[in-house]
């Protein structure tokens, strides 16, 4: 997950004005190939669906990206 989120980092502007970019795409396949070449066998896991009991922190969460946008434009 992290490294997600620092790949983002990259190209965060294009992702907010969702303008097409595949930096940080490139980013993560080149950690994986890293741990590839280490002989370390990478397992992905992706989120599934949104769980009922994080509804409350998920709106948090929500409200304070939709605030820090704002901010940044």
């Amino acid at each position: 997950m992290s490294w997600l989120y620092r790949a983002c980092y990259s190209c965060a502007m294009e992702l907010y004005l969702d303008k097409p970019t595949t930096k940080h795409i490139s980013f993560f396949k080149n950690m994986i190939y890293l741990l590839k070449c280490y002989n370390i066998k990478p397992i992905l896991i992706f989120d599934g669906r949104k769980l009922e009991a994080k509804a409350e922190t998920n709106e948090n969460r929500f409200k304070s990206r939709d605030k820090w946008q704002k901010l940044a434009i």
